[in-house]
């Protein structure tokens, strides 16, 4: 499989479609950092509230909002 892909483009083909990833990367971490601080902040969770369910919730929503930024520019990849 590999000699096919390479035969076919070259070493290049098997970078091919990553800059379009790249692109997604950066505002989806963004949003991903930012998301989870806010939603953190709003919850009122901290180091002295240890409570898992708010945690999971405020982690669960970062990740949502990350992957339906990411999951695109794979697609398109």
């Amino acid at each position: 499989m590999i000699r096919v892909i390479y035969e076919q483009g070259g070493i290049r083909q098997f970078w091919r479609g990553t800059m379009t990833v790249i692109c997604g990367c950066g505002p989806a971490h963004a949003a991903f950092f930012s998301v989870y601080e806010y939603s953190k902040w709003i919850l009122n969770v901290d180091n002295e509230n240890i409570n898992p369910l708010l945690h999971g919730l405020t982690g669960a929503t970062a990740v949502l909002l990350h992957d339906s930024i990411m999951t695109p520019f794979d697609v398109i990849k």
